[in-house]
């Protein structure tokens, strides 16, 4: 194989997803490399772009009343986090 390929390159790695843009996440696999490890840098890849976390958000309706209860309540839970003395 060739030494001057790509050695690791992300086809979408961004935090803003809209629902015009498709996201696709991908990596290449390294030369000498394995399956297992290359596997492992897939995943990471994926956790880092939030792809599931949108899929799975999108799985079901959610009312816009029920997203804003939500938004006031992960609010409140950050402020007490933020408000605790150790």
């Amino acid at each position: 194989m060739t030494k001057d390929r790509d050695l690791s390159t992300l086809a979408c790695c961004t935090n803003r997803f809209t629902d015009s843009e498709p996201v696709s996440v991908g990596i290449k696999v390294r030369d000498n490399e394995s399956i297992d490890r290359a596997l492992r840098r897939f995943k990471r890849a994926v956790n880092r772009s939030r792809v599931l976390r949108i899929y799975r958000g999108n799985m079901a309706y959610v009312k816009p009343s029920e997203e804003r209860r939500l938004a006031k309540e992960k609010a409140l839970r950050n402020a007490r986090k933020r408000n605790r003395y150790y």
